[in-house]
């Protein structure tokens, strides 16, 4: 399954994204990660693509 976090750079993205990791529910799905604020740039590890 995919999953899209949208704004994961804002205050409550980025508390949900941490939640998401510390709990590893991110193994049992493909998360994509969009910002705004560095359009085309990629993410580390949390996930795959920052558009």
């Amino acid at each position: 399954m995919k999953v899209a976090l949208i704004g994961w750079r804002g205050m409550v993205g980025s508390v949900l994204l941490e939640r998401i990791i510390a709990n590893n529910d991110h193994k049992s799905y493909e998360l994509d990660l969009f910002s705004t604020s560095q359009a085309g740039q990629r993410k580390g590890e949390e996930g795959k693509t920052n558009r």
